[in-house]
């Protein structure tokens, strides 16, 4: 047991790094071979202390990572890129979501909260565009939004049992993916080095991949994909809502209004300005002379960003309180939450 746990874990550790065995054999100047990384792996041999060490201080993880047994199977992912990810990326990311999940189960387990996810739109199928907006209203009604902004889409998600997490160092391809684990636990991974507005629209995306299926036999990937797309703009902003801040129709509109929504509401222009043609606010001409004029500012630099913020800090204070109420150790929580027990420690210098 000991050797199929430690062999899971280093393979683990590896992927979420994103190295090949040949690149962990590299930057441990060749001091165990290929042939042993495998065997580690694969349960058939264990490292000595001073190899296990040496592999925890590469792959960055503390020692007793490689002890703890694995407790969540993946059973179901769904993702989507700008352009194919490479196979080593996609299992860095799938194996970063797994490795959270695990901490994240294992302190709503000590707290007792119940994790699961009951999606309100099992069942509905999606067979085009329009109607995943039909259904985007659904949801809405379904989590008592009504009809306006989200202002705090990840603590929205984390409010339902939807886990969010953003990754800092992944390929530039890379979007947004949702993973289901243990058929109840969904967590969606987002590119951190996407502006704030593309980041919410993603998780909207990711949503709607989590929420409905979708008419596969006469639905290509991209139609799919646009159909998702245009759930997470209706979701973003309704059209009771922008037809409310613009008027019904218009013949053209104000880049300064536009800023301004972005600025409130979070969607992005580009968003924004395609709502407004499927709102039936703007033509279709209008809206690629937008296109046009942004092409070469798609990152919309200097022009607005929404005052808002998302954060994904439900998890923290979940090991605080596990903490504070003496569920776990101090040098447990640093290890849930990937801390320094000294910067716990900071954190711990404000309670009253």
């Amino acid at each position: 047991m000991e050797r199929e746990t430690i062999g899971k874990r280093l393979r683990s550790a590896r992927l979420m790094r994103g190295l090949t065995m040949d690149e962990l054999i590299g930057q441990m100047q060749h001091k165990v071979s290929k042939n042993a990384i495998s065997r580690y792996e694969n349960g058939v041999m264990v490292p000595r202390l001073n190899v296990l060490e040496e592999l925890a201080r590469v792959l960055q993880q503390p020692l007793d990572y490689f002890m703890r047994p694995v407790s969540v199977v993946v059973k179901d992912v769904k993702f989507r890129t700008k352009s194919a990810l490479p196979a080593k990326a996609l299992e860095s990311i799938q194996a970063q979501a797994i490795e959270l999940m695990e901490r994240y189960l294992e302190t709503e387990r000590l707290l007792m909260h119940n994790s699961s996810f009951a999606n309100p739109m099992a069942g509905t199928v999606i067979h085009n565009a329009e109607e995943a907006e039909t259904a985007a209203n659904s949801w809405r009604q379904a989590w008592q939004l009504g009809e306006k902004g989200l202002h705090n889409i990840y603590g929205l998600l984390e409010k339902h049992h939807i886990k969010v997490a953003e990754l800092d160092n992944t390929d530039e391809a890379f979007d947004g993916l949702a993973i289901t684990i243990n058929d109840d636990a969904p967590i969606i991974m987002l590119n951190k080095q996407m502006t704030i507005e593309r980041r919410r629209f993603t998780a909207l995306h990711e949503l709607a991949h989590l929420l409905f299926k979708f008419d596969e036999q006469h639905m290509s990937n991209d139609e799919q994909e646009k159909a998702c797309h245009r759930f997470a703009g209706a979701a973003l902003m309704p059209c009771s809502l922008l037809q409310s801040l613009l008027g019904s129709k218009r013949e053209s509109v104000l880049l300064d209004e536009l800023i301004n929504i972005k600025e409130l509401y979070g969607i992005s222009l580009q968003a924004l300005m395609y709502r407004c043609v499927e709102c039936d606010i703007i033509s279709y001409r209008r809206h690629l002379s937008f296109k046009n004029w942004i092409a070469d500012n798609v990152k919309e630099e200097g022009l607005g960003s929404y005052q808002g913020k998302e954060e994904t800090n439900r998890f923290e204070l979940m090991v605080l309180k596990a903490l504070d109420q003496d569920q776990v150790s101090l040098s447990k929580a640093a290890d849930l939450l990937r801390m320094e027990v000294r910067q716990l420690k900071q954190k711990l210098e404000r309670r009253f």
